[in-house]
């Protein structure tokens, strides 16, 4: 019986911790003011994606933006640039970590340097109220 009210408190106390590990992010500190943006920027940033929408996508970036092309790390100046180098910066497995990101709040991983999306280093912050993408790889 002893042992049954043992594993009983010790199932509490992990259902307890693992909701509040999971409890709604704050992305006040990276200059998100609604934690709903988060969420939209990922789920339209993957329909850019898939719609192959350059333009938008160009508009999702924060400049200068640090990329990977091929082995070297690249900065770009500005949308002109991204739009001429996309399909260098898109790779297929770029544009599968996106796809793969999930838009519910436990999906999604921040802390103080930003929003990672994707599992990889792609990285997001608030920036003029929007969420921008700072770091792609």
């Amino acid at each position: 019986m002893k042992v049954m009210v043992h594993a009983l408190l010790m199932c509490c106390c992990i259902v307890v911790f693992a909701s509040a590990a999971f409890a709604e992010n704050d992305y006040s500190t990276i200059g998100v003011d609604d934690p709903a943006k988060v969420a939209r920027f990922i789920n339209d940033l993957q329909n850019a994606i898939n719609a192959g929408d350059r333009e938008a996508l160009a508009n999702m970036m924060s400049y200068p933006l640090m990329v990977v092309i091929g082995d070297d790390d690249v900065e770009i100046k500005g949308k002109e640039e991204f739009i001429e180098q996309y399909d260098a910066i898109m790779s297929p497995d770029l544009k599968d970590n996106i796809a793969g990101q999930g838009l519910k709040d436990e999906d999604i991983f921040v802390n103080r340097r930003g929003i990672k999306i994707g599992g990889g280093d792609t990285w997001a912050m608030g920036e003029d109220g929007n969420v921008r993408i700072f770091i792609l790889r």
